[in-house]
């Protein structure tokens, strides 16, 4: 009880603190936890601290040339990925569309890294490329002695490293691409360094983790496995956890290369660890994916999908996201493993996914990548039409209506609000509601309408809604926080348990969940509204039928 008594006092706090005029504003795009490389950051530690989907809504998806096994990074508004056909693309975060590509003469397996308005990746043509972030323009290239392929090149203190087919790992000069060091191992390297503290790690299939000198490229030590090493290693908290072909999960000090502990899989371990919390999440040729712990690798919880896992899984808001040969993307409860949703492609999914501002970011062999978000969701370019009838029933043309509650296929006409000389004045509403500051443009096909009519349609702002438990799509107040604080301290395991108060969806209800209804306190509901003149004589809205285009809807 006093720790409920407790929470609540910490949550009155919080919301004095909005009451008194200080109000907490959405992340805005210079404090966004972007992706910008492969598995997020230097370390390979695979976690965000972004929101993240807890629904499966398609965003939306772009089809490339070729398959893609590359994995997205998302920097600025703008998503960067490689293709089987040769080419770097750029994306709109929030819609998908083209920004630009670059054409290598080579498949791009490579996942890029996006550091100081530069793209840095791979090619099977063996170059690694540096090209302008904004429009995609060459910057400059370097040549190795073999294919880059799947390794992903890490960028800090203005050197670039990377891996190749020809046994080497290279270090190049951010800014020029001039050489600057490589180290020989003894076979090819897919493996994408890891750089952390002036330490780079990584691994080759001569069965060795290897740590070096980050600026010399001198030998610091090297672990020898019983199989090929072509994981890319994590490091974290001073312990470096890496797979090996041997079907184990190895875990070392990162000093020193000690063993510590490693986790036997029964099957080959490719992808790159992710460390979270405590716990090390990693996928297996076996079909699962496991948790252990972080500091003795004792198995936590293990999710078997319908096929191997060789994407390496990431983690952000108490969940874990990963890609199966199954061709699903799944996410699952990062406490206990529990199946949240899965997301269907076409084809296997090796590509790793990337989380950044709630949405999920991953790419599949079906030639596509997908964004998948809880917010958003009627598709860009679909039609509402709008049927001439004296009850103004409104049909819905390839529409995908989703919410983070509820949202239906069926708008409904308000009676008149207005009776002119010009004509009876409907509001149509849609009925989807969403999460999160969304912004929707409109238009729609105005041939037979005077500017006036053309200009009926507007912008429509949403609110957020999280933390409204009590009275979905009303407003945030002190009924919902009573509501949360008499659960506060229990889980899913508890007697009591409501997960429509677990906001977060860690599996427990506390001082995040409570920091969340803080942030939203006050907040209403919106729905779209479109409106529109209908002719008083014919009941006709200006035209035999009339389209309404959703052109974007972006949170």
């Amino acid at each position: 009880m006093r720790k409920v008594f407790s929470g609540l006092v910490m949550l009155m706090l919080l919301v004095g603190t909005l009451a008194a005029g200080f109000k907490i504003q959405p992340a805005s795009a210079d404090n966004v936890d972007w992706w910008p490389m492969f598995h997020h950051d230097l370390s390979h530690s695979g976690t965000s601290t972004s929101t993240a989907p807890t629904t499966n809504n398609t965003l939306w998806t772009y089809t490339t040339g070729s398959y893609v096994w590359s994995s997205p990074a998302v920097v600025g508004g703008l998503v960067y990925v490689g293709s089987a056909d040769d080419k770097v693309y750029c994306l709109n975060v929030a819609t998908g569309s083209f920004v630009w590509s670059y054409m290598t003469n080579g498949s791009v397996y490579s996942s890029p890294a996006v550091v100081g308005g530069l793209v840095y990746i791979g090619s099977l043509d063996r170059n690694v490329y540096c090209l302008n972030a904004t429009d995609g323009t060459f910057v400059w290239s370097y040549t190795t002695g073999g294919p880059v392929e799947y390794s992903s090149p890490a960028v800090v203190g203005g050197l670039v490293y990377v891996g190749s087919y020809d046994y080497r790992v290279y270090c190049l000069n951010a800014a020029t691409g001039a050489f600057v060091w490589s180290y020989l191992t003894g076979s090819y390297v897919w493996s994408s360094p890891a750089v952390v503290g002036g330490l780079a790690y990584v691994g080759s299939a001569d069965h060795n983790v290897y740590c070096l000198n980050a600026a010399t490229g001198a030998l610091v030590w090297n672990y020898t496995t019983g199989n090929w090493v072509e994981s890319s290693p994590t490091v974290v908290g001073g312990l470096v956890y890496v797979g090996s072909v041997d079907n184990k999960v190895y875990c070392l000090n990162a000093a020193t290369g000690a063993f510590v502990w490693s986790y036997l899989t029964n099957a080959t371990v490719q992808p790159s660890p992710a460390v979270a919390s405590g716990l090390v999440y990693v996928g297996s040729n076996n079909d699962n994916i496991y948790c252990l712990n972080a500091t003795t690798g004792a198995p936590v919880w293990s999710y078997m999908t319908g096929g191997y896992v060789q994407s390496s899984p990431a983690v952000a808001s108490g969940l874990v996201y990963v890609g199966s040969s199954d061709d699903n993307v799944y996410c699952l409860n990062a406490t206990t493993g529990a199946p949240v949703w899965s997301y269907m492609t076409g084809n296997v999914v090796r590509s790793s996914p990337a989380v950044a501002n709630g949405v999920v970011y991953v790419a599949s062999q079906d030639d596509n990548i997908y964004a998948i978000s809880s917010g958003v969701l009627l598709s860009v370019g679909s039609n509402v039409t709008v049927s001439p009838t004296n009850n103004l029933n409104l049909t819905f043309a390839n529409v995908t209506a989703a919410g983070i509650a509820t949202a239906s296929g069926t708008p409904t006409v308000q009676a008149p609000v207005l009776n002119n000389t010009v004509g009876l004045y409907y509001v149509i509403n849609v009925m989807a509601s969403f999460s999160g500051n969304v912004t929707v443009s409109l238009a729609f096909d105005g041939s037979n309408m005077t500017q006036q009519q053309k200009n009926s349609l507007t912008m429509v702002q949403y609110t957020p809604i999280v933390g409204d438990v009590q009275s979905p799509f009303g407003t945030v107040n002190m009924r919902d926080i009573a509501y949360i604080a008499r659960h506060f301290g229990t889980n899913s395991a508890s007697p009591n348990w409501d997960p429509v108060c677990d906001l977060n969806s860690d599996g427990k209800i506390d001082m995040k969940d409570m920091a969340l209804v803080a942030r939203h306190f006050g907040f209403t509901a919106s729905w779209v509204i479109i409106t529109t003149y209908v002719d008083t004589t014919s009941n006709v809205i200006y035209g035999s039928t009339t389209h309404f285009s959703f052109i974007g809807i972006h949170s």
